[in-house]
């Protein structure tokens, strides 16, 4: 099977003015605007959108840390009240599930 290239064909300039841009190459049709927006505005409000996203991911790592200290607290007491009543290897096993999420606390270790 054989496929035929066709030749190039030349692009002619518009009658109406010889130093008019195609109609391809106007900014409005290459560049709309965002909803009638200008470049400033869009900018704006990517900055705002962008900071807003910042203030809820540390609102959100906040929790989490929260949310960390309290099941090493929960563990601990648990590992605790086992050791008081003589389960040494429950609370071992609570103590180490404190040091999962508060792996620096001397006092579980």
């Amino acid at each position: 099977m054989r496929f035929a290239i066709p030749p190039a064909q030349k692009i002619q300039p518009t009658s109406r003015n010889s130093n008019s841009k195609p109609s391809f190459l106007s900014r409005s049709s290459r560049w709309p605007r965002i909803a009638g927006q200008s470049r400033e505005t869009v900018m704006f409000s990517s900055f705002l959108l962008l900071a807003g996203l910042f203030v809820v991911t540390g609102f959100l790592s906040k929790m989490f840390h929260a949310q960390q200290a309290s099941l090493a607290r929960y563990w601990a007491a648990q590992g605790e009240a086992l050791l008081r009543n003589g389960n040494a290897p429950g609370a071992i096993e609570d103590y180490r599930s404190a040091l999962v999420y508060e792996p620096d606390d001397r006092q579980n270790e």
